[in-house]
């Protein structure tokens, strides 16, 4: 078994991705006291979160960061009580904590892709307060960049806790475990992507790490460049650790981040914590990788960066699996906002194929993807993968906002957390797989992670909820380049 110092980087290794400059703010990591729990589905994540919301009171705070919002989520949705699903829907919820005086900052992310959402959600919330509280965020490299962190920070009840995952608040994103069409899913905003469903989750995080993302928040907010046009928070608070409770837990948790070397250097960006970007994402998922004795398990969407499938190929000697679960290639085969996005699907055929081709054929790798149980393989039944999980040996995990994509590992605001603890990783890693392979969390073949690689297999055999998957072989083509770049701008001085 390794021990946590062959996972988490070591102060060098985060000084190094930060181009030489030493992470001051927050600690290297955390061990004592942290309490962890992973949310699966937007149905959980979206109740955990309401009831800290309604918690807050006058003097409490809410601060969050997210990719995308949708104003009419119900937190809450119950189709035998309408009146109460609109009232929790998450504009409604954030503006009675302003009206009940909670201090609230939220930054969501502008760029070509939504153009409106971060403007239409904020000013509700700013006309509320009298002052602004809600802003765009637009600090990122390139049009098509961004701000992807989805966070949460909310003191209430005399105690902070975070979340830090891949789900957003926004249309799509609430599901079950089942991820049947039911009532109280058809109750929420129509989702413009004809998937069947969406699975992704949070980690929901007590004690002291609370208080290393509660400071990267912070630095985000009080940064001296405006987020959007000019405008600022009206008010950021002095910095003071927020209080957090002490659990008996003992967890090693590590920030991990990413803020863009060009838009640090090239537009002073991220000045007063990272002024010449942070890589410690990348860096933590390499030195992972590299550590990996027994199995690899990662699941995202993309998986079209191949300088980290490179890295889990390197592995294929050393471990006895690697399982692989991302969204085919079919599934970027949308319409939206007017746009033509077909030929994003062969792009993402092309890129996927040469990020895993070292891997194709070999007997240890297990490639899927995710589709409604029992359905055929189409786009309308895709149930689309949104989770960036990264789990080792049943020792380590990543979970948090990145892909494995350039874009992610290299220019825009990610944050992952990477948390050593067998036990729990283990447990995560049961809870998890329980989901992809629509059984119970207790199942005993799931006991093994080897042996429960028969159980991937047999589930695809029989259409259940994950297939077997390669991407096609696709000729290149120029405009393959032209729509890479556009969803993976490179954030690297040196690119």
């Amino acid at each position: 078994m390794n021990s946590f110092n062959d996972f988490l980087l070591t102060d060098a290794e985060i000084t190094e991705s930060r181009l030489g400059v030493p992470r001051e703010n927050i600690s290297n990591h955390t061990f004592e006291g942290n309490k962890i729990d992973l949310l699966i589905n937007g149905k959980d994540f979206f109740l955990a979160i309401y009831e800290d919301l309604e918690a807050t009171k006058k003097g409490d705070f809410i601060w969050m960061t997210g990719w995308d919002i949708n104003s009419n989520v119900m937190l809450v949705p119950d189709p035998n009580d309408i009146e109460k699903s609109q009232h929790s829907t998450i504009q409604k919820v954030l503006i009675r904590a302003i009206e009940r005086g909670v201090d609230v900052l939220i930054l969501l992310n502008k760029n070509i892709y939504t153009p409106f959402t971060a403007k239409d959600f904020a000013k509700p919330l700013n006309d509320a307060a009298g002052y602004t509280v809600c802003l765009p965020d637009e600090r990122h490299n390139s049009y098509f960049g961004s701000v992807h962190q989805k966070s949460w920070l909310i003191k209430r009840l005399n105690e902070t806790v975070a979340y830090v995952g891949s789900m957003d608040v926004a249309s799509g994103r609430y599901d079950t475990k089942e991820h049947e069409h039911t009532e109280a899913w058809q109750m929420q905003p129509s989702f413009i992507q004809d998937y069947w469903g969406w699975t992704g989750g949070m980690l929901k995080i007590k004690g002291p790490a609370v208080i290393d993302i509660a400071r990267h928040l912070y630095d985000l907010f009080s940064d001296p460049v405006p987020p959007y046009n000019g405008t600022t928070f009206t008010y950021v608070p002095e910095w003071a650790p927020p209080p957090v409770g002490v659990y008996s837990e003992q967890s090693y948790i590590q920030t991990q981040l990413t803020a863009g070397q060009k838009g640090a250097v090239n537009y002073q960006y991220y000045s007063n914590w990272a002024p010449k970007g942070e890589m410690s994402l990348l860096a933590g998922i390499l030195k992972a990788i590299a550590a990996a004795k027994k199995y690899i398990f990662i699941s995202d969407q993309f998986l079209w960066y191949r300088e980290i499938m490179d890295a889990v190929s390197a592995k294929l000697d050393d471990v006895e699996a690697v399982i692989l679960l991302t969204d085919g290639y079919n599934s970027m085969d949308h319409y939206i906002l007017w746009f033509d996005l077909t030929i994003t699907s062969s792009t993402k055929a092309y890129y996927q194929y040469q990020a895993l081709s070292k891997l194709k054929d070999h007997p240890k790798v297990h490639l899927y993807k995710t589709i409604k149980e029992l359905l055929p393989d189409e786009l309308r039944t895709i149930i689309y993968n949104h989770w960036k999980v990264i789990m080792i040996d049943d020792e380590y995990a990543i979970i948090g906002t990145a892909g494995i994509e350039l874009a992610a590992m290299t220019n825009d605001i990610e944050i992952n957390l990477g948390i050593y603890n067998p036990h729990l990783v283990t447990l995560f890693r049961k809870r998890l797989w329980a989901e992809f392979l629509n059984c119970d969390e207790n199942d005993p073949q799931l006991t093994d992670p080897i042996a429960a690689t028969a159980l991937w297999e047999r589930t695809a055999a029989q259409q259940g909820r994950v297939r077997a998957y390669w991407p096609p072989d696709f000729e290149y083509h120029y405009i393959y380049r032209y729509v890479y770049d556009a969803f993976e701008p490179d954030g690297r001085l040196s690119s």
